[in-house]
């Protein structure tokens, strides 16, 4: 991706928050959490983000589009909005960046192998 003339607020963490949110369902039961260990992400003081199946609708309900958010490279106004944006403030360390997955709910092995 190239970034616009005028990119807007965000960094490649917020970006790949954004965007992994806009594939969740709304009955996924999955948490993403996307950071940089250094307690920012591009030119932010931000993190990085926790998203999860209502970042897309509580960003919507905002009056912001996802879409156009990630087309300006603006995807941490979303995440303000939606209430996803993380801001740790530096930590004195630069070793990654970390992304973790959470899915809470699945169907239990008896339901799945139960004779009909």
């Amino acid at each position: 991706m190239q970034l616009p003339l005028n990119p807007g607020r965000g960094g490649r963490n917020q970006h790949l928050a954004l965007a992994a949110a806009l594939c969740l369902n709304p009955e996924d039961d999955i948490y993403l959490l996307v950071a940089g260990t250094d307690g920012s992400d591009g030119v932010t003081a931000d993190t990085g983000a926790l998203v999860d199946n209502g970042t897309i609708s509580r960003g919507k309900f905002q009056n912001l589009d996802p879409w156009a958010c990630l087309r300006a490279a603006d995807a941490g106004t979303f995440l303000e909005a939606s209430g996803d944006l993380i801001h740790t403030g530096p930590t004195g360390t630069n070793a990654m960046d970390v992304i973790i997955g959470l899915k809470l709910s699945c169907k239990t092995s008896t339901e799945q192998l139960t004779p009909a």
